[in-house]
């Protein structure tokens, strides 16, 4: 299958054009770089050798993808600057530390994202935040000498959002919050003519109308054994939006921080059923998330989660138990057992042949 995504521009300053891939739940990854002048196309590791070209006219800057993958799946955005810019592909070790996985808040909340970094190289920062199903929209940037952050677009003059920037730190303060805060966010460091992204903090704003319209049904729990399959089932009744909804599964492991995203369904309108009532606004939407040939590292609380509007809903989770670790460790503990016990006999008889000599 052949696909191209068109990417047209007007700027005459926009001297270097780009596109980004940004599979989901992941950061966003650098595909491939012109420039304007000289007409020469880079792609980045891990595309060389693929089936993908460029388009190189004026005004244009068309991807195409030939022999497609399930890998492809993703979002791309194209791209451009006026100086010579560009993102790490993914491939090289990230000196940015991000707190990465689901975060949530009420609203009124204060929410503070951190963001660590270890380059001495990097002199500019920044925060970006992606609304979901949006593209990414610039928050600050703060140059690493000087006091305070620059903040852009409806950010700026906005008391609620402040950044704490020093030596090895660039934290982004959000106060008062509100439901249209939901979204992903991104810390970012530059140097030289690179910039790299962390992974990223999914931001989950509690208590909005949207949440209280809309009722997410998931299964309490599922007990299976290693190498089992199960299908985790996932019911929502919602308002429709004009612009859809996006469905998301959130995988909470012991020992992990936060959830992480591991799966997402597109705005699939053949799962979804309009309620019988005439008028009504409500659909009913079925959602699978199948799990086949499970291990011990499986185990964990699903999370659905639905995104509409800009504002996304999380269900209470599904537990799913792995009863193979329990059998693992009782195993263990009688293999301990049988050692012990033997130990303990080869001991008793012991003494006794010895008291047996002595007394002979």
């Amino acid at each position: 299958m052949y696909i191209r995504f068109n990417c047209l521009y007007k700027s005459d300053l926009a001297m270097h054009l780009s596109w980004y891939k940004q599979p989901f739940g992941e950061k966003t990854h650098l595909i491939s770089t012109i420039y304007k002048l000289t007409k020469v196309l880079h792609f980045t590791m891990s595309l060389k050798g693929n089936p993908a070209s460029q388009c190189k006219q004026q005004g244009i800057n068309h991807l195409s993808i030939s022999d497609m993958k399930s890998s492809d799946s993703a979002k791309y955005y194209c791209g451009s600057a006026h100086s010579n810019v560009h993102a790490l592909d993914g491939t090289e070790p990230s000196a940015i530390k991000q707190e990465s996985g689901l975060m949530s808040a009420n609203v009124g909340d204060t929410v503070v994202l951190h963001c660590l970094y270890k380059s001495d190289m990097a002199m500019h920062f920044s925060w970006y935040k992606q609304p979901f199903g949006e593209k990414p929209h610039l928050i600050s940037t703060i140059y690493k000498y000087d006091k305070g952050a620059t903040f852009y677009h409806e950010f700026k003059d906005n008391p609620r959002f402040s950044v704490q920037s020093s030596k090895g730190i660039n934290h982004l303060s959000i106060s008062d919050m509100k439901s249209s805060d939901s979204a992903t966010y991104y810390c970012g460091s530059a140097h030289s003519n690179v910039v790299e992204f962390g992974k990223g903090t999914i931001l989950n704003v509690k208590g909005s109308e949207f949440n209280s319209k809309t009722v997410l049904q998931q299964s309490v729990s599922e007990s299976v054994q290693p190498g089992d399959s199960v299908t985790l089932n996932c019911t929502i009744h919602t308002e429709t939006c004009a612009a859809g909804h996006s469905v998301y599964w959130f995988r909470h492991g012991s020992g992990e921080s936060h959830p992480g995203i591991i799966y997402t369904h597109g705005d699939r309108s053949d799962q979804c059923e309009n309620s019988p009532e005439a008028g009504s606004p409500t659909q009913s939407c079925v959602y699978n998330l199948p799990k086949r040939n499970l291990s011990l590292s499986d185990a964990g609380t699903y999370y659905c989660a639905v995104a509409s509007c800009g504002e996304i809903l999380f269900g209470d989770g599904t537990k799913l138990y792995i009863h193979g670790g329990d059998i693992q460790v009782d195993m263990r503990i009688l293999v301990l057992l049988s050692i012990i016990r033997t130990g303990a006999l080869l001991c008793c008889l012991t003494i006794l042949f010895i008291i047996y000599l002595i007394r002979k």
